[in-house]
């Protein structure tokens, strides 16, 4: 998988990974080349403010993967850990995943 990519937690060990198109963020929507996103100011802080934002709508905690060695952790209480390492092992969901309600 391309970075940056964002993984989704359903349950403990099962997960679900999504790329990221470049389009997707509100910042500089004209990029179009990969390694750009580096340069892009804002880029990284608006990709983390929209995976919030779905994380508040359904209730599944996320990891938005920038690098190898480079993630950030954002929990359902809305707060935001950075990391050095992504997400690993479990069960990951193959296919296009959509729920229906948020799960408590």
């Amino acid at each position: 998988m391309f970075y940056p990519y964002v993984v989704i937690r359903y349950m403990a060990a099962v997960y679900h990974c999504e790329g990221v198109a470049l389009n997707d963020v509100d910042v500089n929507p004209g990029l179009k080349r990969f390694y750009e996103i580096e340069l892009c100011p804002g880029y990284r802080e608006a990709l983390c403010n929209q995976v919030l934002a779905k994380v508040r709508r359904d209730g599944f905690r996320r990891c938005v993967v920038f690098g190898e060695a480079n993630s950030v952790y954002i929990e359902a209480d809305g707060s935001m850990k950075e990391s050095d390492a992504a997400p690993s092992g479990g069960v990951e969901l193959k296919g296009k995943m959509t729920i229906g309600s948020k799960v408590t």
